[in-house]
């Protein structure tokens, strides 16, 4: 999230306020789209939350119920969903078809799915750090009971157009992508942040190639990659994290409607510019605000002024960060010189 959202820019607003005043002129309302909805979205700042309408998508009738009654797991540990302008709620799944099919209630949580039983030759392999000892199946994919459940595309619930689609769905996040191909095909899926696997543990689990080659063909493009789930090794070690190279098994990718390759309306150009500086995407975010024109060019140079700040913490963890590349370059520097 961009910690220079809500901060005061030099023409007397705040970036958020200057961002949504062209959208609330004409009385718009960000769309934001959760599958997978569980503990709630906290990655958002509250003044583009509170102007926003959310949709949640939660199968699993404890995590829906946790969810409306606002007990979440996250809320029992104080963690706070910001508020929003309007909130829905629906015990569905979303697939690429309208249809019943099976969802598998497992160990974890944040590990049930529409996909099935969990390979367990390559789960009970698999050993986070902090898993505890125990392998990613018995801890997480273990299933604990199987109840069937009414699927619908995303085609099929929605016309407007959404800002943001968040997708963690445990192996289902292509087939949810395939069931809104109509959004995607009239440019109404502006950006996208869905997880991917690297390790398929189900019979069919499509990795992130899968979802990007699709997501391509649609006309977005791939922003960026997070591997910050936890990574894993391949059996139990005795060889600490800090000593080996973990395998990554998950992480989230981020897409955006390309301009470049789109005929892009100025609203939804802006739109895109707002939740792409929202989720850090500053120079891409302000060249759409560019593009868009619905801000004057003092506006805009104002944002963009803004959005450079670095705070002092900040400036001086990436100087300690890149601290012994430095000196490490200055090291071999001197000793060319002497050596020749």
């Amino acid at each position: 999230m961009s910690r220079n959202f809500d901060r005061q820019t030099s023409v007397g607003k705040t970036v958020s306020e200057l961002l949504f005043a062209p959208l609330l002129e004409k009385n718009i309302s960000p769309v934001i789209v959760d599958a997978g909805a569980r503990n709630g979205i906290f990655d958002i700042p509250e003044s583009y939350t509170r102007e926003a309408t959310f949709v949640g998508f939660e199968p699993n009738l404890e995590e829906y119920e946790k969810l409306v009654n606002e007990a979440t797991d996250a809320n029992k540990l104080g963690i706070k969903q910001p508020d929003f302008k309007h909130k829905k709620y629906h015990r569905t799944a979303l697939w690429s078809s309208n249809e019943e099919r099976t969802f598998y209630v497992t160990e974890g949580a944040g590990a049930c799915t529409l996909m099935g039983h969990a390979q367990k030759n390559i789960t009970e392999k698999m050993f986070r750090d902090n898993d505890r000892g125990e392998s990613y199946g018995a801890r997480h994919t273990e299933v604990r009971e199987t109840i069937p459940v009414g699927c619908k595309a995303l085609d099929s619930l929605l016309t407007e157009t959404i800002d943001y689609l968040k997708i963690d769905v445990e192996g289902a996040e292509l087939d949810i992508l395939q069931g809104a191909k109509r959004l995607l095909e009239n440019n109404d899926i502006l950006f996208i942040k869905t997880e991917f696997v690297f390790t398929p543990y189900y019979e069919r689990h499509p990795v992130l190639g899968y979802q990007h080659v699709y997501l391509d063909q649609m006309g977005l493009r791939l922003l960026d990659l997070d591997d910050e789930h936890a990574k894993y090794s391949r059996g139990r070690s005795n060889i600490p994290a800090e000593a080996d190279r973990r395998l990554v098994y998950a992480g989230d990718a981020y897409f955006a409607l390309d301009p470049d390759r789109n005929n892009i309306s100025a609203e939804k150009c802006h739109r895109l510019g707002v939740i792409s500086i929202v989720y850090g995407f500053h120079s891409f975010g302000v060249s759409l605000l560019r593009d868009a024109a619905l801000l004057t060019l003092q506006e805009i140079d104002a944002i963009e002024q803004t959005l450079s700040f670095l705070p002092m913490r900040t400036r001086m963890k990436n100087n300690w960060l890149t601290f012994p590349d430095k000196m490490s370059k200055i090291y071999w520097a001197i000793r060319r010189f002497f050596t020749k």
